[in-house]
């Protein structure tokens, strides 16, 4: 007999996690922000099939031109899961922090991916458009965990705008002022 609502998806884990504390533990500044975006949209746009929660550590894996995101380290899934791209968790400010793996700055499939996903940021943040228009505050085509904590990584990121005084800072302003951006990631050596 299957057992129902497996992962707990009932409206009481919905409403928990739908209003989860944000806990910023320190005052960000603007580069750390679009860090704390751009790395916490790769890790959200990753496959994974279960609920992720503080204080753990996952890993993400290349496969196929798709991110995976497992509670497996790289050292127990040999190739079952594609090339290891690094680690990740979920920060108190529902953030993703991501350590990137020595394989990621120097692997041309890896490599190309990140490119690629810069590529697409750069494309959609290049609007002349509030910013906040395009934070993913519900993002339907997510799957439900990944849905929750893009909108908690929505909220976290406006905060942090507003703390700053930038809630009307137009997306490719940010672009503008975030020249290293494409250095958060890793690159050929």
């Amino acid at each position: 007999m299957k057992v129902a609502n497996p992962q707990g998806k009932g409206l009481v884990a919905v409403f928990k996690d739908w209003h989860a504390p944000i806990v910023i533990e320190e005052q960000r500044d603007l580069s750390t922000l679009v860090k704390d975006y751009l790395l916490s949209l790769m890790v959200l746009s990753a496959k994974f099939k279960f609920r992720p929660v503080r204080d753990k550590e996952y890993y993400l894996y290349l496969k196929r031109g798709e991110l995976i995101m497992t509670l497996i380290e790289p050292e127990k899934s040999g190739e079952r899961f594609g090339k290891y791209v690094g680690s990740c968790y979920i920060k108190p400010e529902l953030t993703w922090g991501l350590e990137f793996s020595e394989l990621s700055k120097t692997d041309p499939d890896i490599q190309d991916y990140i490119q690629s996903f810069y590529r697409g940021f750069e494309d959609h943040h290049g609007q002349n458009v509030d910013l906040l228009s395009l934070l993913p505050f519900f993002e339907e085509s997510l799957p439900f965990y990944a849905r929750m904590y893009a909108n908690g990584l929505a909220k976290s990121i406006e905060q942090g705008m507003v703390s700053l005084g930038m809630g009307k800072i137009k997306a490719n302003l940010l672009l503008n002022n975030s020249e290293s951006l494409q250095f958060i990631l890793p690159h050929k050596g």
